[in-house]
């Protein structure tokens, strides 16, 4: 089934609808005092609620690529962050000298805007049964933060998911349409995306089983342009999703797209597991050859360390595991705008200095309540995919869904499930309605009979 033109010629003002949603949303944080604060920068005098030190990660960057050419930090090209951010940051700073923050904050607002018309593209499309629910679909989205909590912090996760999706949706459209223009716009998204974070780097196999079983929803066999569309989008999403690789190939000798893995393995999940044995002094002297250390070297460092930590200490380390599993899993993305106000509190400190249960932990039991719901009818969603051997669908699923399990071994929260939350609330929203719509009609055979 072809996409209508009608489903396109709503796109503007969807997109236009969103982005009015999250102007307002910025202006109301710019209206209170405490959020005018919040979005300064950590060297200006203020430490950020949202992880001040990463938002530095990335401009720092930016600002050395402007005086020496390079996204550097500590005069060496960059290890730890893709140059995609920062190159934005960069952008910024190029066009409008010291007021380069306020045009960040507005003009990533029309990046952040993508991901809600192209969600609705991407339910309308795979699931057209669906396609009358888009507006619930959107609402729980805004409701739950999804881009509105992110509005007044510098960092990539959201670009991130907003890209992504431009993504996804412009490649249903290129097998749907079997159009070279989206087949581009395609590649271009995606690639974009990967530059922002390094999470795609193996993304193409997940994009050739999603793109051949669209291709396979309209046809028997695939046709010949159909064909050359999926091996140009996968061959140019796999040079692109590993340009990151190939990048700190050249400048370090190590291809891999970041640092984050190893530093997060050592700092995150070792390091609380020795911490909580009673080894903190052994894990403050790892943390100094950790500093002293340079990319390869601080990479290996971090690794051996962490794998010797994690063989020790099975045990601890699964549950330090489970523990940021649960806390990714079901942390509010409000708390990021909630603590700006003082009246937020971060899963991640349930208990007081007193080893008490903080009172505040309760604000967030609806939300709870919710993920738990959606998580519940994204596996059922799941379960029916497998009865119906949608194979091809659920290999896609499977590949999207091991970057999202991998952030979990690592505790920072809300963000870490962001890219793939609006998937799993478009499988929950759909099923549920399946499950709604089988039980009214199981209803009224009883009431025949």
């Amino acid at each position: 089934m072809l996409p209508t033109n009608k489903s396109l010629e709503r796109f503007p003002k969807q997109y236009a609808y969103s982005l009015f949603i999250l102007v307002i949303f910025f202006l109301i944080l710019l209206a209170s005092p405490r959020g005018r604060v919040s979005l300064s920068l950590p060297d200006q005098g203020y430490q950020h609620p949202w992880n001040g030190s990463d938002i530095m990660s990335y401009v720092e960057p930016a600002e050395n690529f402007l005086e020496t050419g390079t996204f550097s930090r500590q005069g060496r090209p960059d290890l730890h962050r893709t140059v995609g951010y920062p190159a934005f940051l960069a952008g910024m700073m190029f066009l409008f000298g010291e007021h380069w923050q306020g045009a960040a904050y507005i003009f990533q607002l029309f990046i952040f805007a993508l991901l809600f018309p192209c969600n609705m593209l991407l339910v309308k499309e795979l699931y057209p049964e669906g396609s009358g629910r888009v507006t619930w679909i959107i609402t729980l989205l805004l409701c739950l933060g999804i881009g509105t909590a992110y509005t007044g912090i510098l960092l990539s996760d959201q670009m991130f998911a907003s890209l992504f999706y431009a993504g996804l949706a412009c490649g249903v459209l290129a097998i749907k349409r079997k159009s070279w223009s989206f087949t581009l716009l395609h590649v271009l998204f995606i690639g974009c995306a990967a530059q922002v974070r390094p999470t795609l780097g193996l993304f193409f196999i997940a994009d050739f089983f999603l793109l051949v079983h669209l291709g396979y929803c309209d046809e028997q066999k695939l046709s010949s342009k159909v064909k050359r569309i999926i091996a140009f989008s996968v061959i140019a999403v796999a040079i692109l999703g590993s340009a990151p690789s190939f990048r700190n190939l050249i400048h370090h000798g190590v291809f891999t797209p970041t640092s984050i893995l190893s530093d997060n393995l050592a700092r995150y999940l070792a390091g609380p597991v020795l911490i909580a044995k009673g080894k903190g002094k052994e894990y403050q002297e790892e943390l100094k050859s950790f500093k002293e250390a340079q990319g390869v070297e601080k990479i290996a460092i971090q690794k051996d360390f962490a794998s010797t930590v994690i063989r020790q200490y099975p045990f601890e380390t699964a549950k330090r595991m489970v523990y940021h599993a649960v806390w990714n899993s079901f942390e509010p993305h409000w708390q990021y705008v909630l603590r700006v106000f003082n009246n937020g509190f971060y899963l991640n400190k349930i208990l007081t200095s007193d080893g008490k249960i903080t009172p505040k932990i309760y604000k967030g039991a609806p939300f709870w309540m919710m993920y738990g719901a959606f998580y519940i009818l994204f596996l059922l969603a799941l379960v029916r995919c497998l009865k119906k051997k949608e194979w091809l669908f659920l290999c896609a699923l499977t590949g999207l869904l091991l970057a999202f399990c991998a952030s979990l071994i690592i505790g920072q929260g809300a963000r870490m499930r962001l890219f793939a939350e609006p998937l799993i609330v478009d499988f929950a929203v759909i099923e549920f309605m399946r499950i709604l719509a089988a039980h009214k009609q199981q209803t009224d055979v009883n009431l025949i009979g």
